[in-house]
């Protein structure tokens, strides 16, 4: 097979319920020459069969040789594998809408940028219930505009899904984080824009991501407790000279470090440790906040309309009053 344009990257775990329809998203797109890399952490199910049965030259099945080694070594395993121009990424459980790749290609080439992204639309049920852009307040922003660290951090940006240039990996030595609980996506587009210096994003919804209605992965200490070590890792590595940047870290670093404490009180209170679960709330003013508005929702409505949070412009630094942590702040393993 010749060089292809585009390697795409799909993570795989005992994914033979999802696997054929990401394959046929991004395999029945004959505009884009493309290779896929299927790289398996464990997989018990028919996932490598789904695989075999495709007899696809454009498909190569890699292994982790590992069950459940995380997200980040499963990626990291393809990354060194990929042999295309550039580098796309999809899930097992997801699809990319007909089209996507040359319409994100084409962006790029416009606006001589090697890492685009593209709105994300989130698919629970089957059905598209909103988008990311939406989420965050920013769709009406115009069909192709851009974005820089400070948007990425400040917008929680990290659920995006970039194509980008395989020279970040080849010359730059990017890689994933390897941790287990949380996906390591934020990490890795905040490294891509500290090296690219912008991203390019087109205001449409092309990646559709599949939302599982009884995931549980966020109700998770462990996931906000990676999380904020993830953000931590990040904040040591590229931030050191920029206020700004650093600033929106330590926010970040804060909002996991309440999740954490909260849900840590949460624990505590099912198992009945009633001290455990004061003194977890007590560590973080954050993880109070939590509380009373998870306890508010319970009793009933809000008396007064909700009112709608507008963000900082991009080039203002967060209030010295935010709530804010350092690499100190984080916990060890409850």
């Amino acid at each position: 097979m010749s060089t292809p344009t585009v390697s795409i990257i799909i993570p795989t775990l005992d994914a033979e319920a999802t696997l054929s329809a990401a394959l046929d998203s991004v395999l029945n797109d004959q505009t884009v020459s493309v290779e896929v890399l299927v790289v398996d952490d464990g997989s018990v199910d028919g996932t490598h069969q789904v695989v075999v049965d495709r007899q696809d030259e454009r498909i190569r099945w890699l292994t982790t040789g590992a069950r459940r080694s995380g997200s980040g070594v499963t990626r990291n395993i393809a990354l060194a594998a990929a042999e295309g121009e550039w580098i796309g990424l999809l899930d097992a459980d997801d699809v990319w809408a007909p089209g996507r790749l040359e319409r994100l290609l084409e962006a790029g080439r416009r606006g001589g940028c090697r890492v685009v992204c593209d709105d994300l639309a989130v698919v629970v049920q089957g059905r598209q219930r909103t988008t990311l852009l939406q989420m965050r307040g920013l769709r009406e922003r115009p069909e192709v505009w851009t974005i820089g660290l400070a948007d990425l951090i400040r917008y929680d940006l990290g659920l995006f899904m970039p194509i980008f240039g395989r020279e970040h990996v080849t010359e730059g030595g990017l890689r994933y984080p390897t941790y287990r609980c949380s996906t390591p996506d934020f990490a890795l587009l905040f490294d891509l824009l500290a090296r690219e210096g912008r991203a390019v994003v087109v205001n449409e919804p092309m990646y559709r991501y599949h939302k599982q209605s009884d995931s549980e992965s966020a109700a998770r200490p462990g996931f906000w407790l990676d999380s904020l070590r993830m953000t931590a890792d990040v904040l040591q590595r590229q931030a050191a000279d920029d206020p700004v940047i650093e600033g929106l870290l330590e926010k970040r670093m804060a909002a996991s470090l309440a999740k954490y404490h909260y849900l840590m009180a949460r624990q505590h209170l099912r198992d009945r440790r009633l001290l455990a679960g004061v003194r977890s709330l007590a560590r973080s003013p954050g993880a109070l906040g939590l509380a009373v508005a998870g306890a508010s929702r319970r009793v009933g409505p809000r008396s007064r309309p909700r009112r709608r949070s507008i963000p900082l412009p991009v080039h203002r630094r967060a209030s010295s009053g935010a709530p804010r942590c350092g690499a100190s702040d984080v916990p060890q393993e409850p």
